[in-house]
C-alpha cells in the first residue's frame, strides 16, 4: 500500500465494524477519501447534497457521484435542496443542511460514522479565519479529528497530496467553480493571503500545524481539568431539580 493509504488504514483501524457514510461532493478531497476507503474494504456509503446553485454544474457533480457509486456497486443517499433558502450566507446556511442531515443519516444506524474530507490546507485556512475572530484555544485548535460520530481522515495530508493520488489513479472529480470566488474570506485567505504569506515565509503551513497541533494538546489538558468541574456541576444541578420536584 502506498504512504497515504497505510495512513488511513492506520488510524481508521478503530472503525473497521462501522458503516463509513461519506461526505461527498463530487470535488477530488471527498472522491478520493471515497476511493481510499473503498480500497481498503471498508463498509461504505455516500451522502451528497445538491443544492441547485450552480445549475447544470450541480446537476453534473450530482451524477459524477451517482456514477462512482454505481460503478462500485456503493449506496448512494441524495438530497436535493431548494436554491431559495441558501441565497443569504450561502456558505455557511449550505453547512449547516447538509450537517443535519448527516446527523440524521447516521441516527438511523447503529454504528455509523460520518467521514468527511477535510485535509491540512483546509486545517491552516480555518486557523487564520479563527484567528481573526479573536478565538480562544478551542478556535485556534481547529477541526479535530474525531468529534462524537464525525471523522476526518485526511487532516494530515495536503491538497496536493489528494490531487497526486487522483491523478495516479486516475479517479473523476469535479471543480466546484465557486471555491475560487473571491466574495468569500475562506477563498480571499486560499487564493491570495496564504499564497502571498508562502511566498515570503515557505514553511508557512508547516508552522501553522505545529500551532494547531500545540492549541490541541492544549485544549485536551483544558478538558481533562475541567471534566471534574462540569460532573460537578451536572451533579449540583440534578439535585437542584429533584429538591424543586420535591415541592
Amino acid at each position: 500500500m502506498k504512504p497515504l493509504e497505510l495512513h488511513i488504514a492506520k488510524i481508521l483501524a478503530p472503525f473497521r465494524e462501522h458503516l463509513v457514510l461519506v461526505a461527498c461532493s463530487g470535488g477530488v478531497d471527498s472522491m478520493v477519501l471515497s476511493e481510499l476507503l473503498r480500497r481498503l474494504g471498508f463498509q461504505l456509503e455516500l451522502a451528497h447534497v445538491n443544492y441547485g446553485l450552480r445549475g447544470t454544474d450541480s446537476e453534473a457533480d450530482m451524477q459524477l457521484v451517482l456514477d462512482y457509486g454505481e460503478k462500485h456497486k456503493i449506496p448512494v443517499h441524495l438530497r436535493r435542496a431548494n436554491p431559495e433558502d441558501f441565497q443569504k450566507n450561502t456558505q455557511a446556511t449550505a453547512r449547516e443542511f447538509r450537517y443535519a442531515w448527516f446527523d440524521e443519516l447516521i441516527a438511523q444506524r447503529e454504528k455509523a460514522v460520518i467521514a468527511l474530507a477535510h485535509h491540512s490546507d483546509d486545517q491552516v485556512e480555518t486557523f487564520f479565519l479563527n484567528l481573526a475572530r479573536k478565538s480562544g484555544v478551542m478556535g485556534l485548535a481547529c477541526m479535530p479529528f474525531q468529534h462524537r460520530n464525525w471523522i476526518r481522515p485526511l487532516l494530515d495530508f495536503s491538497k496536493n497530496d489528494l490531487l497526486d493520488f487522483a491523478k495516479l489513479h486516475r479517479i473523476s472529480w469535479r471543480e466546484d467553480a465557486s471555491n475560487t470566488k473571491l466574495t468569500y474570506k475562506r477563498n480571499i485567505l486560499r487564493s491570495v493571503f496564504i499564497p502571498e504569506l508562502t511566498a515570503y515565509t515557505p514553511e508557512l503551513k508547516e508552522n501553522v500545524l505545529l500551532m494547531i497541533h500545540y492549541f490541541q494538546e492544549k485544549q485536551r489538558e483544558l478538558e481533562t481539568e475541567l471534566a471534574p468541574v462540569a460532573s460537578q456541576w451536572q451533579k449540583d444541578r440534578e439535585l437542584q431539580l429533584d429538591t424543586w420536584r420535591a415541592f
